[in-house]
């Protein structure tokens, strides 16, 4: 029988804290998906594994570690750890399992890291751990003082962790994909309500059909479940994590399911717990508070940087001119698209797209001056290909067809639908009504990320076990909080009510920056603390504000990167080859702000 939400519930199987929402089926009806779901996996996307192949394997290495293809085979393992599909269940004579993808960079190859491992989730949901850990290992590992051993890994039904599948094959996953329709905006759109909500319940029930089995199994409390069974393998007492963005979701989950095994913990672009786990509408308005104090400050800093170091600005503006430049050039192509032959993707460019660009560059100052330059050859140059390309870029061959969701396309939906409740009693009328509002709050991108949650009212299943509170759980070791005060789409705000939930069992950290999350705009002073914190579990005192330095505030005017002086302030025995961190800080600004995108 269903659990009513908002009752506490005993779990079966592993033991967690709190309050959840359990079984959606009866065992029977279990039985039976787990035997069709059997049947029906592509040999290119296996989903489920038996309980009994490979024991063996298992018992000499959890993870079963080896090279990873392509990678540095001195500081990279890649493995996979096989998890119960159903923790609930996991005491069961018929358990079934499916394997969590891992990378793990080692700083020090030849030796066990000195104070353990750190579990890395970029955010999404829908972003690929492991990607993230390739990318990022190294810089996180010099970040937190090169002593941990740093994991990402694949959340379940993402990426290389048994992708949610929405579709027969990866010509009509990458065709779908391609044929999204944009959503309705604040600028005239042409798509209309109906026909957009008609594609969203296709997605759904496409997912509902391909993905029946896999569907329920996916929620934030079961990869927090999963985290947990990655520590125990390790054979480490205490979960050590850094979250980004919806990492935080996850990991103020897990510290308030397991808050005995807490250990040096970050969550970092704080979302609204409370809204996440529920009605997607409420989670889309308490976003975006402050997204426009980001663009304030693009339209600002670009203006103090003057038209040799920007060219969007022009001698004689203010503070808001390149702002309303935009604006301008946003309403002139509502009502004349550009026919773009010679764009890296050819395409119609409209409104929705040029203001796609700007939103996602509110993530990552570090493109400011790249996405600056493509806007004046827009407006002063007349040729918007470059702010096209900036949007749509040419896949490679091998991606065209892509055998699981990279893209997060399916994984967000999977888990914040999951996640939620109450979404398909909002009739489409009162989801426009919120649109709107959400529009008050962050102009020119409140619809676009009210209406992306659409797909929830449709989404064909619900978790068979979901984490909503409370979170004040005594945890073993203080969670470190960090907030932005000017970030896009977590705000500042959202991290001071989690540290109020969670009842003196954080600590928050004010990051005074742009962009999302601490690594949006590199701050020496955060990363200073991040590393004490690491090294030590020494925390910053209570209401502790980082401020930039002057060489880190505009980044119209840096030179060289946005790590000159910070790296140097963290590495000052020159231990780091700073060029290598220096590439990787922006392969990682660019992996995030892709990760936590939605359009």
């Amino acid at each position: 029988m269903p659990h009513e939400y908002g009752k506490s519930v005993s779990l079966t199987g592993r033991t967690g804290t709190g309050m959840s929402i359990g079984r959606a089926s009866a065992l029977p009806l279990l039985l039976l998906a787990v035997l069709v779901l059997s049947l029906q996996l592509s040999k290119n996307a296996p989903i489920l594994d038996s309980e009994d192949s490979g024991r063996s394997e298992a018992a000499r290495d959890a993870f079963a570690w080896r090279h990873c293809p392509d990678l540095d085979p001195k500081h990279f393992r890649c493995g996979r750890l096989r998890v119960p599909l159903d923790h609930l269940q996991a005491a069961s004579a018929n358990m079934r399992t499916i394997n969590i993808a891992v990378v793990k960079y080692m700083a020090h190859p030849n030796k066990p890291p000195k104070l353990g491992t750190i579990i890395v989730n970029p955010g999404g949901p829908g972003g690929s751990g492991k990607e993230f850990a390739i990318r990022g290992g190294k810089l996180i590992s010099f970040l937190t003082g090169g002593d941990y051993d740093i994991l990402g890994f694949d959340p379940r039904g993402i990426a290389d962790s048994n992708s949610v599948k929405c579709f027969e094959n990866p010509s009509l996953h990458a065709a779908a994909e391609m044929n999204q329709l944009s959503p309705p905006n604040a600028l005239g759109s042409t798509t209309l309500v109906s026909k957009f909500a008609s594609h969203q319940e296709l997605m759904a029930k496409s997912c509902g059909k391909w993905s029946v089995d896999l569907l329920p199994y996916i929620s934030t409390a079961y990869t927090a479940r999963d985290i947990d069974l990655i520590r125990e393998a390790l054979k480490e007492p205490l979960t050590n994590y850094w979250g980004f963005s919806y990492g935080t979701f996850l990991g103020i989950t897990y510290a308030n399911m397991f808050p005995d095994r807490v250990g040096r913990v970050i969550i970092d672009g704080v979302t609204d717990p409370d809204t996440f786990a529920g009605n997607y509408l409420d989670w889309s308005i308490s976003s975006l508070v402050d997204v426009q104090k980001v663009v304030n400050g693009f339209s600002r800093l670009c203006f103090e940087a003057g038209p040799s170091q920007c060219r969007l600005s022009r001698d004689g503006d203010n503070e808001l001119s390149v702002k309303e430049r935009m604006e301008v050039y946003f309403k002139s192509l509502a009502e004349n698209p550009l026919i773009l032959v010679d764009a890296a993707v050819p395409q119609v460019f409209e409104a929705t797209d040029a203001i796609s660009v700007l939103f996602q560059a509110t993530y990552s100052p570090k493109s400011w001056k790249t996405v600056a330059d493509a806007f004046a050859s827009a407006i002063f140059d007349g040729n918007a290909t470059s702010l096209a390309n900036q949007q749509k870029q040419r896949l490679d061959e091998k991606d065209a067809c892509p055998f699981k969701d990279n893209s997060g396309m399916f994984g967000f939906p999977s888990v914040k639908c999951n996640d939620g409740f109450g979404d398909a009693s909002n009739s489409l009328d009162e989801w426009e009504e919120i649109a709107l509002e959400t529009e008050e709050i962050g102009p020119y991108f409140g619809t676009q990320w009210a209406w992306m949650g659409l797909v929830c009212k449709y989404w064909p299943s619900k978790a068979v076990e979901r984490f909503a509170g409370p979170w004040n759980h005594t945890t073993k070791n203080k969670v470190l909080l960090i907030g932005n005060t000017f970030d896009p789409v977590t705000p500042l705000k959202s991290a001071k009510l989690a540290e109020s939930l969670m009842g003196g069992n954080g600590r928050l950290l004010t990051h005074n920056a742009y962009g999302h999350c601490s690594l949006g705009q590199f701050g020496a002073c955060t990363m200073g603390y991040v590393r004490e914190f690491f090294t030590t579990g020494s925390y910053p005192a209570p209401g502790t504000v980082c401020n930039l330095t002057k060489e880190e505030e505009n980044p119209f005017l840096q030179q060289t990167s946005l790590f000159a002086a910070g790296i140097k302030s963290l590495d000052e025995a020159s231990k780091w080859n700073r060029d290598d961190i220096a590439q990787q800080l922006e392969a990682v600004q660019a992996f995030l702000a892709h990760t936590n995108f939605k359009r």
